[in-house]
């Protein structure tokens, strides 16, 4: 049988500040109390989000929410007070930062990357790459007249461009 829904649940052991600090985070109020010590938001068609009163559990929730344009949503939510930890990239996967709620809970926000197939060359003065994504119907070939380079920041810039 396929899933079609996830609930990630978040426990906390202060349930009034740590409803304040989620709704900064997700920008806005629950869209439900289904009990007076647990608040629901939808963040996504199939996906939601639970926060709950259970000081046991506190602190050991991991979740890791994708968006569109992570530096907008890091700016977004520094307007609101939440500063995140330095960006941090996995080329092809993902680019993703940290936060740590009140409780200790771990949230990752994350945007994805572009899939690729990548061959790396060179020799005597002088370096070169190719990448293919498939995604996007582009390839890259650059060459640098030098024996090493971060071809991966140029690619990355170039397959972010608009």
């Amino acid at each position: 049988m396929p899933i079609t829904h996830l609930f990630a649940g978040i426990p906390t052991a202060d349930f009034d500040s740590a409803l304040a600090w989620w709704e900064r985070l997700l920008g806005r109020p629950p869209d439900r109390f289904p009990t007076e010590d647990e608040a629901v938001w939808q963040v996504a068609d199939a996906g939601l989000i639970y926060l709950v009163a259970d000081a046991e559990r506190a602190g050991n929730a991991l979740v890791t929410l994708i968006v569109d344009d992570l530096e907008e949503h890091v700016c977004d939510l520094a307007e609101r007070g939440i500063g995140l930890a330095e960006i941090e990239t996995l080329p092809g996967v993902v680019r993703k930062t940290r936060i740590t709620d009140p409780d200790g809970n771990s949230i990752t926000v994350g945007q994805l990357g572009q899939r690729y197939w990548e061959h790396l060359g060179g020799g005597a003065g002088f370096f070169s790459t190719m990448r293919i994504y498939p995604d996007l119907g582009l390839g890259l070939v650059a060459m640098g007249n030098c024996t090493s380079w971060n071809h991966r920041q140029l690619a990355d810039a170039v397959t972010q461009a608009d």
